[in-house]
């Protein structure tokens, strides 16, 4: 196995609106990184205007290998204050979820809500028509309205879209070997 199998997404925190530096910073020094972020219309007294704001404030994710040279890089940056851990180890997030996030986010016509609730129960489904076709996730309802749900536990988020029920279809859970 390669040094490039081994890099694996993880959850940085960082200080509030220093995201997009850290981003820069890590991206600039060649080093993977990934800011959810959507377009928002925000107005001030005189205009409006769409911004590009983080969709979920004070994580980066990055891509590195767990406590090699990248790792340590990343965590001595300006303005990063820890990985996400879990009984002191890196929490490791799957690369389906950020390519599912990426999906999610990078669609002008839908809506990305979002939850810190951990969405559990329901049927995986996959979408297969729309701006969001191939996308894999839990199938919920949040207010009478069907959705799509991608849970990151890492950073106890829930990224939820509207997908009409004629457009998914139901992946059958594979039964394990014995």
């Amino acid at each position: 196995m390669d040094k490039e199998d081994k890099r694996q997404w993880f959850v940085l925190r960082v200080r509030s609106r220093a995201e997009k530096k850290v981003l820069r910073s890590l991206t600039d020094d060649g080093i993977e990184a990934y800011l959810p972020i959507q377009k928002v219309l925000r107005q001030w007294s005189d205009r409006k205007k769409l911004i590009d704001v983080p969709v979920v404030t004070c994580y980066v994710f990055v891509r590195v290998t767990n406590r090699g040279a990248d790792y340590i890089a990343a965590l001595k940056r300006d303005n990063v204050l820890r990985f996400m851990c879990e009984e002191g180890k890196p929490i490791p997030i799957r690369d389906s979820q950020i390519a599912a996030l990426k999906l999610m986010l990078n669609q002008d016509e839908i809506v990305v809500d979002i939850t810190r609730e951990m969405l559990r129960k329901g049927q995986t489904v996959e979408i297969i028509e729309g701006p969001c076709v191939g996308l894999c996730g839990e199938l919920v309802s949040v207010n009478r309205k069907n959705k799509v749900a991608i849970c990151i536990d890492a950073i106890s988020h829930t990224f939820m879209i509207d997908a009409p029920i004629d457009k998914l279809a139901i992946i059958k859970k594979r039964r394990p070997a014995k």
